[in-house]
């Protein structure tokens, strides 16, 4: 019987973070590999499809942490959804392990303060955007990217040419009377 590689192996084996996409029933990995937990796939050799799996594993990364910056904010501004005031819970899956001590929690009580937690959090948000901005990047340089969007310009300038050429020859006979 052959041996078949169980998640948390897969996920060893990949030795990068994963997150649950629930809309697609999937686990996408920082790499580009995928899981839906019985099926894995390995990081594409393709560079194209793995950076594309690679952005779309990291902006969501962007948008998890971007919401949590919103949750802390509004605890912190004494808002919340259902009116009460909440603390802020660091969420370890999206950000990692909290900072603690003395420069992140109030002296008196210990606990972590909203305006040194956004300021963590703020950092980590920009850190993920650089890595998105990294990945659209090495996306931008490659061939088959370079190729399409110099056919999408020179597509672009034909039809903007021949917009220009039809107004020119409008003007014409606009001038043309009898």
């Amino acid at each position: 019987m052959p041996y078949v590689e169980d998640l948390n192996e897969f996920t060893e084996r990949q030795a990068c973070e994963r997150l649950w996409f629930a809309e697609e029933n999937v686990y996408r990995f920082q790499n580009g590999a995928v899981s839906d937990g019985q099926r894995h796939t390995d990081r594409p050799a393709d560079p194209k499809t793995r950076i594309e799996l690679q952005l779309k594993f990291a902006r969501r990364r962007v948008a998890d942490a971007e919401e949590e910056f919103a949750k802390c904010k509004s605890a912190g501004l004494g808002f919340s959804s259902s009116g009460v005031v909440e603390f802020y819970t660091w969420d370890r899956k999206v950000l990692g392990v909290e900072p603690s001590g003395d420069k992140f929690c109030d002296p008196e009580t210990g606990q972590p303060l909203a305006s040194k937690a956004l300021i963590v959090i703020q950092k980590i948000v920009f850190k993920l955007r650089d890595e998105v901005k990294r990945l659209e990047s090495e996306y931008g340089q490659l061939p088959e990217i370079k190729r399409r969007r110099e056919a999408e310009r020179d597509r672009r300038l034909l039809q903007q040419q021949q917009e220009e050429r039809r107004l020119e020859e409008q003007s014409k006979c606009a001038s043309i009377n009898i």
